[in-house]
């Protein structure tokens, strides 16, 4: 394969020569070349770090050169430089970002956060379970405890789900039963003018409330700075554990013989960190007060718990929508 593409590679630099216009032909031709170009460059370097996946779906093969530990690649680059700082609100557990960046003996400074922590309302519904095997039943259960959130006090908020289908299954229901409140929900494939325009809802200041409906780790859970009235209140719904499948499993396999944590590294630590990200999008500012909702009973497990921020010590856990309704009433007022 690695040939068959290399041979490829010069009549194609070539036509792109003698063809300059921009038509979508020639768009599509470049960016085949530049996918052949990155496909060489990592198979110059393959090694027991990367695995091949063959997957077949029909008459359609596909082949991935997956990179399962990139720490010795990274460790390289990080050592053409005298130094390097590396700084996020989600960078923990310290330890595993050491590890997959190469750099085990790099030292680690974790600080508090700056923020009031009674300006963060944060609580833990744990009569829900959105494991697969639960999907169906929780779907009205989570619905209940987004209406109680986001009716508790007018205003925007968001709610992030691990995946599109669930997304959808939630938002239909919510909709049938709460027809009065005002939601929006992102679509699987949304341009850059979409997005911008999903953001710009939230940044009116007309007195409005709103719920979005976003999936984990997507565009909206991070990155996003919705200070203010913009965002007081943020639902996760599961504890954003990759979807099980070829490659997560590769991953395991892998770090449980080398490291003896597979778990850990392909499921749990990511899972956290997209969690993290979405939850840091309700308190930007000194001023901003809101509230976070975690919404399965895996948040209370002491291996996830142990990955939560010391300004998360204030966790409370909610057994119905009913005591969630009180907690609110308390926290706002």
């Amino acid at each position: 394969l690695d040939r068959a593409l290399t041979r490829l590679c010069e009549p194609l630099e070539i036509w792109l020569d003698e063809h300059r216009d921009p038509d979508e032909t020639h768009e599509a031709l470049l960016q085949l070349y530049f996918d052949i170009r990155a496909w060489l460059r990592v198979a110059d370097t393959f090694d027991d770090h990367f695995v091949l996946q063959i997957s077949a779906h029909g008459s359609e093969v596909r082949a991935a050169m997956l990179c399962l530990d990139p720490s010795d690649f990274l460790a390289a680059d990080f050592a053409k430089g005298r130094a390097a700082v590396l700084f996020s609100a989600t960078l923990a557990p310290a330890g595993y970002y050491r590890d997959l960046c190469g750099l085990p003996d790099a030292r680690a400074v974790a600080l508090r956060s700056p923020f009031d922590t009674e300006h963060l309302g944060l609580w833990c519904a744990r009569h829900v379970s959105t494991r697969y095997k639960d999907r169906a039943d929780s779907i009205a259960k989570v619905a209940d405890l987004l209406a109680v959130m986001s009716g508790a006090r007018a205003g925007h908020y968001l709610a992030f789900f691990p995946s599109y289908s669930y997304l959808q299954q939630v938002w239909e229901d919510f909709t049938a039963r709460y027809p009065d409140q005002p939601t929006l929900c992102q679509e699987s494939a949304m341009d850059e003018g979409k997005r911008a325009e999903f953001l710009a809802q939230f940044q009116k200041s007309d007195g409005r409330p709103l719920l979005g409906f976003a999936v984990l780790g997507g565009v909206f859970g991070e990155g996003v700075d919705l200070t203010g009235e913009s965002l007081i209140g943020a639902a996760i719904v599961s504890p954003g554990l990759p979807q099980v499948g070829p490659r997560q499993e590769q991953l395991r396999d892998y770090f449980e013989q080398t490291r003896g944590s597979g778990f850990d590294y392909a499921y749990r630590f990511p899972g956290m960190n997209k969690v993290l990200q979405a939850a840091g999008r309700v308190i930007r500012t000194p001023e901003d007060r809101g509230v976070v909702l975690l919404i399965d009973d895996r948040f209370l497990a002491p291996d996830t718990r142990r990955l939560m921020p010391p300004h998360w010590e204030q966790l409370k856990t909610v057994d119905s929508a009913q005591a969630l309704t009180a907690e609110l009433a308390a926290f706002w007022k």
